[in-house]
This record gives structure tokens, C-alpha cells and sequence, in this order.
């Protein structure tokens, strides 16, 4: 081959290997190495042909490597062997490929540097741009990429500058082969492998390195309108981070981390700090979830037109398995929404079955949170729900149970058990023979049968299995406390929360013939209060969840009565805003009964709210205390305090 030729091959070469590391770099920067490898190994076998002279074969080995290394700083020196070993002895052809291999070596070293390089001073540079002044928009900075706060990124769209900080977590030597090229050499990530998903589904957000140092960040930091997020699943990190930036600036902080009664003073002693407890966003979720609600798993009153009476007929029994901090929020909503009168206008029977293996180790806490909740409607098992000693439990109370709810803390465990309750649900009604105990009574279970709740992060992978398990054994299980849903900004800064609580606050205060109070005003009350810092986030949350519950317990109202629907319109009006000497003003008495049943209902929830939250009876208030006078039967509340039942069923009606 003639010198044209060859310059002309070794050209056409360097230029297609160009191509081929301007991909890799920007699809897999960890295959640098092997080009790089290449072309070393090109340079080294060279430079053995120069080096032939030196007969030693350690030297010689060790001044090919060098030198042949050496092509990727294309030093001076170098040229300098190649005049020596190549050109000197007229060998053009040795001379071509070498400065082919020099090219393809400098060009190989110049796209690493600038790969990591721009990767570091994007985020920096992007910094120092959009924190010279103070910024007009609100700053989100949400700190670590994770599912969680890809959740909340994609619910900030439109809400000012969302900025997230990647953490750039160390990498697990299993996976170091995956990394970006100089993630593997520094052992630290370039990019998170969550960071892609994070662009893709939130491209309104701006994603940072996590290496600047906190004082970059102390401009936004320092401004009232910066909302700070920590929702890794290092609860102790992010309590220990929020400090120390609540320490540097004024921005709000929301962290997430289990309630406790360590944790729960956080806010009180750092206003600006909020706590996100995972657990009991997920069991909150519930609420919304119409599908869920156990009036639709128990017998309603009709008469015999069918019109719906307010009470129902049947018990309701439930099971939950799993009683960390969700399942012990999924018992909670159990014993405050299971809640329903019968036609003595007494609470028909309600019991709940507790599961956990762990379970004597959280009794005894749980009990003193909860000193209310002695009355044995709670039944707890210290079993674990994969033992013999479970499947016995299982099958005495299958026959009863109507709404059965699984928090395992793991996904594949959770729904695992779900499908075996689902089918041993199946087996027992169809085989009742071949069971020990009682067959299922469809009548027993309610009208609408038997139901699975399962706490799941993502739904994605179990949707076959969710729809195989109605299909062929007949039972829903359906999830609540999707990453999807509750990790959302509204959810996460109690937006939600205020919005349908406010809702009900406003139709209850306009509906109870009182002088008019906004929202705002009635919590500037409360902390303007002379009480401790305590009680004023107790008293503020716990009028706020009130509120909350009143506005979607309406559709639990709406399901034990027909009042709620158009022919009913302005029923509301025959209730009285102020108790004189009646409850109801209208002329029928068969709606008078329903609104009763209404009314007493609504003090059972009021009531197992109360006793969920921790609230005893006595005969003097005191909130601090979480003591109140009104815990104690429907028909031994004065006229005056009924009627507070009354206006909320008059605010349900109204709003609806």
C-alpha cells in the first residue's frame, strides 16, 4: 500500500472512530475505557517493533507500556522517539499509523475531560446564575433523587423553580461495571441512575450535583419562599440535615421521618421545620378512597321501596396485618370510619384483629398513645402471618372478616399474602365441606362481600396480579398509599388537607349560626393562645383533621341515605341553625329518623376519632390533656351538644 493509501485509511479510521466515542460518551461513558484500551494497546504493540533493539525483556516491556501510555499527553518527548525509532529508519508507514494512534489518543483523553468536566460545572455554573439575586418565583430544592421526590418534582410543575440537589449516593461494588466512565474511578456516581427518569418525567426541574457545599446554596436558603425537601429513606439523615439547614437560613423545611415522640417536638422547637411521617400519609390516603370505605362492605337499612334508613344491620369485622406505624394509621381509620349505628341507635359490634409478629414489643406503646381504644374492639396477635398459628386464625375469622388490610413494609410480601387470603377467601365459599369451622356466609360478610387493601409503593408490577385475583377467586384487592399519589406537594405541605378541610370549615361556621370566623382568624387564635407551643400544633391539627374527616365522611353519609340525592335538595334547610326546642323543623318524620340515624352516626365517628387520636372521657375539658367531656353516648350529650351533630350532617347535606 503507497504512502496516499495508507494516510488516506488511517485517516478515514480516526475519523469513524471519532464517531463511534462521541456515541459512547453520551450513551455509555463507562465504554471510554475500552476504546481507550484499544488504543493504548495499538501504541504499546508499536512501539515494541521500535524498541526491538533492546534485546532485555523486562525494559523492553516496560518502554513499550510507558511510552505506548504516554501517546494520551502527547508529549514532546514522544515525537521525539517516533524521529528516533521510525522516521529515522524511513519507515513512513510506522510514522503514519503512530500519529493516527496519537490522534485517536489525544481525542480519547480530551472527550473524557470534557465529559466529567461539563457534568461538574453545569450544575455550578447553572448556580451561580440563578442565585446572584434573590429569585422572584418560589425555589423549590428537593435534596437526593429517589422515586419519592420524582413523585413530587412531577407535582411541582407550574409552582415556581424546582431545583433537585443529586446526592450522589456511593455506588455498591456489585454495580461499579454499570457506572459512568469516571464514576467507576472515583467510586462516587456521576449521575444518579434515577437522575434519567427524573428528567424524563419532571423536565421542569433542574438537577444539580449534590458535591456543592451548602454555603452555594445559603442565597436561596436565606429567602422565606424557599421550600426545602428531604424524603430519602434515611429517616435519621434527613432529621439530622433539616437542622442543620434550618440552622442557615429561613426557608421552609418539610423532612420526612417516622412520628414519634422524639420527632414530633421538631416542629415545635424549629417552626420551620415539618414533619412527614411516610406511614401516616399512606394511612390518610384512605379517606379518599371511596372504594375502601367500609360502609360499602356492611348490610344497609332499606325499607321496603328500597329507600336507604342511615343505619345498617350487619357487624363489621376486619383483620390487619402488619401493625407498624401504616397499619396502626390503617387501624385507626378502621375504628373512626367502622364506626356505625344500628337501629337501637346503638354502635353495632365493630371489632378489629391486629396481626404482627412483633406485636408485643408495639402493644405497649401503642396503648399508651392510644389510651381510648381499651373498650376490646381491638383484638391484637402477636403471630407471624406466614405461620401455622395465622392460617388458624385466618380460618375462624375468614367467615366474619368483610375488609381485611396488609402493610408488610414490602411490596412482593404484601401482595404475596393478599393473593393466599384471596384464595383460601375463594376455597371456603366454594368448598365449604372441606374446611374445619364455619363456611363464608355471603350475608355475614355485608352486602357487597369481602374486600383486600394492601399498602403498596408502586402498583405497576401487581396489576396482573390485582386483576388475576378478581377474576378467578371473586376478591378485590385493591391498593392504597401509592408513591404516585401520596408523595405530591399538596399531600406532602398538607395542602390537600386544608383545602377539603376548609371547604367544610366554612359551610359548618356559615351553617352553625355563629358569629363568622375565617380560617386564617381561627388559627391566628390559636396560636395567639396563651396555652404551650404543644397544644397549639395539637389543637391547629386537630381541628384541621376534623374538618378533614367531616368532608369526606359526607360520602359515607351519602351511602346510608338517600337524602343526598335530588329529590332531597334543600333538606338541609328543616335542620335548625341554633338548638331551641327541636332538632328538625320539617314535616316528615320518616326524615326526621334518617337524620337522627344521621346524627348519632356522626358522634360514633366524632367519638372513635377522638379515642384514635388519644383523647380520654372526664368531666372537665382539657385539650391539653387530651381530655374531653363529650366522649360518652349519643343519648348522654345535652340537646346543645347533639345539635353540633345535626349541624354537621346540615353542612354534609349542603355542601354536597
Amino acid at each position: 500500500m503507497n504512502t496516499i493509501a495508507l494516510q488516506l485509511v488511517v485517516a478515514a479510521i480516526a475519523v469513524l472512530y471519532f464517531i463511534v466515542t462521541l456515541i459512547v460518551v453520551r450513551r455509555k461513558p463507562g465504554l471510554l475505557w475500552v476504546c481507550a484500551a484499544l488504543v493504548a494497546l495499538g501504541g504499546i504493540l508499536l512501539y515494541w517493533q521500535a524498541y526491538a533493539g533492546v534485546k532485555a525483556f523486562i525494559p523492553h516491556l516496560v518502554m513499550s507500556v510507558l511510552t505506548g501510555l504516554d501517546l494520551f499527553l502527547f508529549r514532546a518527548y514522544t515525537i521525539g522517539m517516533v524521529n528516533n525509532f521510525f522516521f529515522g529508519e524511513g519507515n513512513v508507514g510506522n510514522l503514519i499509523i503512530l500519529y493516527g494512534l496519537m490522534l485517536c489518543a489525544v481525542w480519547t483523553t480530551s472527550l473524557a475531560a470534557i465529559h466529567v468536566f461539563a457534568r461538574k460545572l453545569e450544575s455550578r455554573i447553572w448556580l451561580w446564575f440563578n442565585t446572584l439575586g434573590k429569585s422572584k418565583a418560589p425555589v423549590h430544592l428537593i435534596i437526593g433523587v429517589n422515586p419519592r421526590s420524582i413523585s413530587l418534582a412531577r407535582s411541582l410543575k407550574g409552582k415556581g423553580r424546582i431545583v433537585v440537589l443529586d446526592d450522589a449516593a456511593h455506588i455498591p461494588n456489585s454495580q461499579r461495571g454499570k457506572m459512568d466512565f469516571f464514576g467507576v474511578i472515583r467510586g462516587i456516581r456521576v449521575e444518579s441512575p434515577l437522575v434519567g427518569r427524573l428528567r424524563q418525567e419532571a423536565p421542569w426541574a433542574t438537577v444539580i450535583k449534590g458535591t456543592l457545599s451548602l454555603r452555594r446554596l445559603d442565597r436561596w436558603l436565606a429567602l422565606e419562599s424557599t421550600c426545602v425537601y428531604l424524603l430519602s429513606e434515611d429517616l435519621s439523615n434527613n432529621i439530622a440535615v433539616a437542622i442543620r439547614l434550618d440552622k442557615r437560613g429561613k426557608a421552609q423545611i418539610w423532612f420526612a421521618a417516622s412520628g414519634n415522640i422524639l420527632t414530633e417536638q421538631l416542629p415545635i422547637a424549629h417552626p420551620r421545620l415539618h414533619l412527614v411521617d411516610p406511614s401516616a400519609l399512606s394511612a390518610a390516603s384512605l379517606k379518599r378512597e371511596e372504594d375502601l370505605y367500609p360502609v360499602r362492605f356492611v348490610k344497609v337499612a332499606t325499607d321496603e321501596a328500597g329507600k336507604r334508613l342511615g343505619y345498617v344491620e350487619s357487624r363489621f369485622e376486619s383483620m390487619v396485618i402488619g401493625f407498624g406505624g401504616c397499619g396502626q394509621g390503617v387501624t385507626e381509620f378502621l375504628y373512626e370510619w367502622g364506626a356505625f349505628v344500628g337501629k337501637d341507635k346503638k354502635q353495632v359490634p365493630l371489632r378489629i384483629d391486629a396481626v404482627d409478629s412483633n406485636m408485643d414489643a408495639l402493644v405497649p406503646s401503642f396503648k399508651e398513645n392510644h389510651p381510648g381504644l381499651t373498650d376490646g374492639r381491638i383484638v391484637f396477635h402477636a403471630i407471624n402471618s406466614e405461620s401455622a398459628e395465622f392460617r388458624k386464625l385466618l380460618d375462624e375469622r375468614l367467615p366474619a372478616l368483610n375488609w381485611v388490610g396488609i402493610s408488610l413494609g414490602d411490596d412482593e410480601a404484601t401482595m404475596k399474602t393478599a393473593l393466599q387470603i384471596a384464595k383460601r377467601f375463594f376455597v371456603m365459599s366454594k368448598n365449604p365441606i372441606q374446611v374445619e369451622g364455619a363456611a363464608i356466609d355471603e350475608q355475614a360478610n355485608g352486602a357487597n362481600g369481602f374486600v383486600i387493601a394492601v399498602r403498596l409503593e408502586s402498583t405497576q408490577a401487581y396489576a396482573d396480579t390485582i386483576k388475576f385475583s378478581k377474576e378467578n377467586y371473586g376478591v378485590e384487592i385493591i391498593p392504597f398509599g401509592e408513591r404516585e399519589k401520596i408523595w405530591t406537594y399538596d399531600n406532602i405541605t398538607g395542602g390537600d388537607t386544608a383545602k377539603y378541610a376548609r371547604v367544610f370549615y366554612d359551610g359548618y361556621t356559615a351553617s352553625a349560626g355563629t358569629v363568622f370566623v375565617s380560617w386564617e382568624d381561627r388559627a391566628k387564635a390559636i396560636l395567639a393562645s396563651d396555652k404551650t407551643p404543644l397544644w397549639k400544633v395539637q389543637e391547629l391539627w386537630r381541628k384541621t383533621s376534623q374538618d378533614y374527616s367531616d368532608y369526606f365522611h359526607r360520602k359515607v353519609k351519602s351511602q346510608l341515605s338517600d337524602l343526598f340525592g335530588p329529590k332531597y335538595e334543600g333538606v338541609w334547610n328543616d335542620i335548625p341553625v341554633t338548638y331551641e326546642d327541636k332538632h328538625y323543623s320539617g314535616a316528615d318524620p320518616e326524615t326526621e329518623k334518617v337524620l337522627e340515624y344521621l346524627a348519632i352516626g356522626e358522634h360514633l365517628r366524632w367519638e372513635a376519632s377522638h379515642r384514635a387520636a388519644g383523647y380520654r372521657p372526664g368531666k372537665a375539658k382539657a385539650e391539653d390533656r387530651k381530655i374531653h367531656t363529650d366522649l360518652v353516648p349519643y343519648e348522654s350529650l345535652s340537646e346543645v351538644s347533639k345539635h353540633y351533630d345535626w349541624i354537621v350532617v346540615r353542612t354534609s347535606l349542603k355542601i354536597k
